[in-house]
């Protein structure tokens, strides 16, 4: 019986759309190769990152271990993540195997931190009307030199060795050739405002990160920046647009037309603390 993370854990309404969610966030795993220092491993059975970045992208996802191989292949993962030695993680969807893969990780002190709502929108559909800012303007980030000087909205000044490598990680994506990750700023009265990351799957575009900034909130920047994606990813040939979505930003997402199809437990591990 697996374990559950305080009550939270939900039964997939959708297990196709829910196994639809988790391949797009592990293809866009494998796109963080692009990123100096990162070091990726599209694996069998799990597809997993070491990553110099923020703790949630040093972390596995696809887990498909085998009853046999399961324990054998996590003290392997645990002990690379530890000579790391920062922390690790493991989205565990309702396809994760084995069955008491929960136990397995409870045994090696990786803890479920919360359920995070699995979600999808059918690029087709019709979603209710949006009254945006007057003046909003949306552009696509490729001259990266620009948030040198303005801030970029998810990241902030570079000031710190994590801002500095979150800059360093969008410089190399929107560069990259492939074009498929996708980066957006919201300007309005002249700074940038707001922003949105979206990665072109094979099967599903998916949007990896949306950020208002404070004070900016409830202006409906955040939806124009779900909408502008939206079209593109369909211009682009997407049918859906998948995510995993904060509890704050799961009603957002509702009312831009996304519909939860499972919950995702996320089970973590620091490496720099007694835990």
């Amino acid at each position: 019986m697996r374990a559950t993370c305080r009550s939270c854990s939900q039964s997939a309404p959708n297990p196709d759309l829910a196994l639809l969610v988790e391949r797009h966030h592990g293809e866009a795993f494998l796109a963080e190769a692009a990123v100096p220092e990162v070091e990726v491993h599209p694996d069998p059975d799990v597809t997993w990152v070491v990553h110099p970045g923020l703790a949630w992208r040093n972390a596995g996802i696809m887990v498909r271990f085998s009853a046999s191989s399961a324990s054998r292949r996590l003290d392997t993962l645990v002990a690379r993540y530890q000579k790391h030695g920062r922390g690790m993680a493991f989205w565990i969807s309702p396809s994760a195997t084995p069955d008491n893969v929960t136990q397995l990780l409870t045994a090696r002190r990786l803890r479920c931190q919360k359920y995070f709502p699995a979600m999808v929108r059918h690029l087709r559909s019709v979603v209710p009307p949006r009254t945006f800012p007057s003046g909003l303007q949306i552009h696509r980030v490729t001259d990266v030199a620009v948030y040198s000087r303005e801030p970029h909205p998810a990241i902030g000044p570079v000031t710190t060795p994590l801002r500095r490598q979150a800059f360093e990680r969008l410089t190399a994506l929107v560069l990259d050739p492939s074009g498929r990750t996708r980066g957006f700023v919201a300007w309005l009265d002249g700074k940038p405002r707001g922003a949105i990351e979206m990665f072109l799957g094979s099967d599903s575009a998916g949007i990896h990160g949306l950020s208002v900034l404070d004070g900016y909130e409830g202006r409906g920047i955040g939806s124009a920046l779900i909408e502008h994606v939206c079209r593109d990813a369909a211009q682009a040939g997407a049918r859906t647009m998948a995510l995993l979505a904060t509890t704050e930003g799961q009603r957002l997402y509702e009312r831009r037309g996304f519909t939860e199809v499972a919950r995702f437990g996320y089970w973590y591990r620091s490496f720099q603390r007694a835990c």
